[in-house]
């Protein structure tokens, strides 16, 4: 008899901020670079903190890089790309700014970790982060 272990990881919870310690990775919308592959594409890059308990005693910080609007294979809408630009829309549903009563509650599935052992261009060595594929609305 085969063993098959499936290691699946969900996080849920409401959504306390988008800003960063680091500038750069905001939760924002940003179009490519005139040198990248698919130049002038838009995309939604950055960090997505989530507090998974009432009294804000963890916050998950997960990173997103590169969602964009549809799937380039199958041509469909991205709907983490729509979570994300319906966050980033209506601050006053971010815990930090609106309160947990306003606070987006969002289900972040599908993730890696990633482990950076490099220096960053702004000098700061980047340690472990999530890395996650899909975030969903629970209300």
């Amino acid at each position: 008899m085969k063993k098959t272990l499936c290691n699946e990881e969900k996080i849920e919870g409401y959504v306390y901020s988008i800003e960063s310690n680091n500038e750069w990775n905001n939760l924002s919308v940003r179009k490519t670079k005139s040198n990248s592959k698919n130049p002038g594409e838009e995309n939604i890059f950055g960090e997505l903190n989530v507090a998974v308990d009432e009294d804000v005693l963890y916050v998950i910080v997960i990173h997103y890089t590169y969602v964009t609007p549809v799937y380039k294979k199958s041509g469909k809408e991205n709907s983490t790309y729509t979570t994300f630009k319906k966050i980033i829309e209506n601050p006053g549903r971010i815990w930090i700014k609106g309160g947990k009563e306003n606070a987006f509650k969002v289900s972040c599935a599908g993730f890696s970790i990633a482990i950076n052992d490099f220096i960053a261009g702004n000098g700061s060595k980047d340690g472990m982060q999530l890395e996650m594929k899909m975030v969903l609305f629970l209300s």
